[in-house]
């Protein structure tokens, strides 16, 4: 079983490495590959996605203010998602979750989930807003 979990890590470890290559050798506002948005092909109005994959390319030139402006939500998600995987999935994460029981739930319960669904649907209300006034 180890060595099956081994291999699935280092597999998705290779998956991002190249995902990180490609975000930072090609800028996706100018290659046709990147997939688009589907719901804003669909609708003309940004989802609350809209602009994470160019927000990825700027953060890795080290373009952070440029980083915030394609999509502010997406770069905040960063440590959050980080932490939340570290917490379900390494060594050091099911030490936390035995000492702190209530870890888990701060990620991945039922309130987290609501406060996630709230502050999604508020900022793509304001995105909306802001862009289409």
């Amino acid at each position: 079983m180890k060595r099956r979990t081994g291999f699935s890590v280092l597999l998705v470890l290779a998956g991002m490495a190249v995902l990180v290559w490609l975000y930072h050798r090609f800028d996706p506002s100018q290659n046709a590959f990147f997939p688009p948005c589907p719901f804003k092909k669909l609708t003309g109005l940004p989802c609350p996605g809209c602009g994470t994959q160019r927000m990825v390319h700027q953060l890795l030139h080290g373009n952070l203010v440029e980083a915030v402006r394609w999509n502010p939500l997406a770069l905040l998600a960063i440590p959050y998602v980080f932490c939340g995987v570290v917490v379900e999935y390494t060594p050091w994460g099911t030490s936390l979750r035995q000492k702190y029981p209530q870890i888990r739930g701060s990620f991945f319960g039922l309130t987290a989930a609501r406060i996630t669904l709230v502050v999604v649907l508020l900022y793509w209300a304001w995105r909306i807003w802001h862009r289409f006034p």
